[in-house]
């Protein structure tokens, strides 16, 4: 730039020492040296502006009941909120009542999570299946409180679970169960950490290429959905 204001003033004052004697050749050189001089004046082009970085949308929330699997022999579902609203609350009043010792129990897992967890679940999914002589399952939680706040309540009430990375993703490993989570307000936990994969993976594709829910548990305050294959030899739906 200033270099180029150097040069318009070299060729102004050019341009003013010519103009003293006018000829026509001269007058000529007038007008190049002064087409240069203006040229030289005109502003400089403004900077481009950055490009505006757009943030991506946010993925779209995973649903529980996505995570049913075709071959789940035994279905439940239940809706936290309204649960925890009409019927839990005083259900936990109620056998506290009856049952000291189970008062105690309850009252030492608020105080050791600094929360009730019986009262942190806004919406359930279980599924069974009767494979062997055990069943497998996986339980989806949608959990009211943070996934840092429901890890230290895991590890104070089960002092044996064993905290890994799995998937990138916060995980414990415990007797008979695998806890892990999805996005930030889910926690899955399944009997192993095949199954919960492959939960997680039924409620992405689902998220991906939504589908109307189960009408037989969506809406519903608490539902199940047994199929022919299990102990009890009953099925309520398919």
């Amino acid at each position: 730039m200033d270099t180029v204001i150097c040069v318009c003033l070299v060729l102004g004052s050019i341009a003013a020492k010519l103009s003293t004697k006018v000829t026509p050749r001269r007058a000529a050189l007038v007008a190049m040296v002064a087409v240069a001089v203006f040229g030289c004046a005109r502003p400089a082009p403004a900077p481009a502006a950055a490009p505006v970085a757009v943030a991506p949308p946010p993925p779209p929330p995973l649903r529980v009941l996505d995570a049913t699997a075709p071959n789940d022999d035994l279905l439940l579902y239940a809706d936290g909120v309204r649960l925890r609203d009409e019927l839990l609350r005083e259900l936990i009043d109620a056998v506290g009542s009856v049952r000291v010792d189970l008062q105690v129990e309850l009252r030492s897992y608020e105080k050791r999570c600094g929360f009730q967890p019986l009262l942190a679940v806004d919406e359930l999914f279980a599924g069974l299946r009767w494979e062997r002589a055990l069943p497998s399952f996986v339980a989806v939680l949608r959990i009211q409180r943070s996934l840092d706040d429901a890890a230290r309540c895991l590890k104070a009430l089960v002092p044996d679970a064993q905290e890994m990375s799995f998937d990138g993703r916060r995980s414990f490993q415990m007797p008979g169960a695998f806890v892990t989570s999805a996005r930030d307000d889910l926690l899955i936990v399944a009997t192993s950490a095949a199954e919960a994969r492959a939960r997680i993976q039924l409620m992405e594709s689902g998220a991906r290429t939504p589908a109307a829910p189960r009408p037989s548990l969506q809406g519903a305050l608490f539902a199940a959905e047994m199929h022919a294959n299990n102990p009890f030899g009953v099925a309520s739906g398919g």
